[in-house]
């Protein structure tokens, strides 16, 4: 047995794998501890949550690695000790805050992060603001709030520039020989584009939620099954898809726009703020009318246009959307009716799902926690608002050989 019921690595098979691969004594011995729980927990998801089985790496993939102990941050100095590598100057991108736990090393875009996983206390106090939102994650706009005094969020312009970058380097690799330098050398570019394009995009989510949180004590988006809605159309032999190409392009474009990201950043800053977040039921948002309530597949007139055909309402049909979210929130608290800043007193700030450990990847997971995600709050499951931690993504400066 590789873990035991405590969780303890069997010391006898650690060891048995350094004699047959002597090159394994090179990292620290929680690098190879924490990688053979990793295995164990793959494998358990695998029969019991009907997960994909782990995949084999060799060495020199996945140039990643935990320490759970012995490890000391310094912030003044700018410094971080590490088992069998001693102190290695980092540069910062903010500082850590509150007890260290862990330190995960990984290898990205040619050079090593650390990512420190802290624990501290958090006061949740109750919001400054008043203001009530409701959010659509759109195709065409990333996300369109309800009011009407606050413009669309997009994504930012030159994420486009890049993705055109990336396709013209996806050709470069194409064309290289399987096997050859040159091919390895375009791979490296191209994942250093991928790379870059997902730092963009979580920065601008990460400053976009802030805001919204930061302005609105009430905040309500669709409960969506982005997973189920990204799924491929291809089919079967015997029952092939229809409209493929089309549906892989929403497909692209509903990943592109990063919706669960989002979701997973507003739930657990508004956990920490003391802001509720309320998931409703997606089902005919776009179709009904924000201003008489009339439900009807013609009130789209167009993909962008939503034109009620019982009052006459025009307006984006985004935002029109994103105002039935609204509504949709404030009857399943009991507030309808009230002015749309309304909140109600004495609840507590809860969020729309599992306000997750992964989203922030600073909060402790307890041996209890949930292993899949539960139903939202705003179809009756409590919640839990998460511990409060932090990481910091701290580049390290030399070269660190793992």
């Amino acid at each position: 047995m590789l873990v035991d019921s405590s969780g303890r690595v069997d010391r006898d098979f650690n060891g048995l794998l350094k004699k047959l691969h002597p090159w394994l004594s090179e990292p620290p011995a929680q690098a190879l501890q924490q990688a053979l729980k990793d295995l164990c927990a793959a494998w358990e998801r695998r029969y019991a949550l009907r997960f994909g089985a782990p995949r084999f790496r060799k060495k020199g993939e996945g140039q990643t690695l935990r320490l759970p102990q012995d490890c000391a941050y310094n912030a003044a100095d700018g410094t971080l000790r590490l088992p069998k590598l001693g102190e290695v100057r980092l540069r910062h991108s903010r500082q850590a805050l509150g007890e260290i736990k862990n330190v995960t090393l990984r290898k990205e875009r040619g050079r090593w992060v650390a990512a420190l996983q802290t624990e501290r206390e958090l006061e949740v106090l109750p919001p400054t603001a008043t203001a009530a939102v409701g959010l659509d994650f759109g195709a065409v706009t990333t996300i369109m709030p309800s009011d009407d005094s606050l413009a669309p969020i997009e994504l930012p312009q030159r994420i486009g520039r890049y993705e055109r970058r990336m396709r013209r380097q996806q050709q470069v690799v194409s064309r290289r020989r399987k096997g050859s330098k040159n091919r390895r050398k375009a791979v490296a570019r191209l994942a250093r584009l991928h790379a870059r394009i997902a730092a963009m995009r979580r920065d601008f989510l990460h400053k976009e939620t802030t805001k919204v949180v930061g302005a609105h004590a009430l905040v309500a988006i669709e409960d969506l099954a982005v997973k189920n809605m990204t799924a491929s159309a291809a089919g079967t032999a015997q029952e092939p898809g229809k409209n493929v190409k089309q549906k892989a392009g929403l497909n692209r474009t509903i990943l592109r726009n990063g919706w669960s990201m989002a979701r997973n950043m507003l739930e657990y800053k508004a956990a920490w703020r003391g802001v509720m977040l309320v998931a409703v039921p997606p089902a005919y948002t776009s179709q009904q009318c924000s201003a008489c309530g009339f439900s009807d597949a013609g009130n789209r007139a167009s993909q962008a246009r939503f034109a009620c055909l019982a009052c006459g309402h025009n307006e984006n049909a985004d935002r029109n959307a994103a105002k039935n979210i609204l509504r949709r929130a404030q009857e399943q608290l009991g507030v309808v009716g009230a002015e749309p800043d309304a909140q109600p007193d004495g609840r507590p700030a809860r969020t729309a799902g599992y306000a997750g450990t992964q989203a922030c990847e600073g909060a402790g997971t307890s041996k209890d926690a949930p292993r899949r995600r539960p139903r939202s709050a705003a179809r009756g499951a409590s919640v839990r608002a998460p511990l409060a931690g932090t990481i910091s993504e701290l580049s390290l400066s030399g070269n660190l050989h793992a």
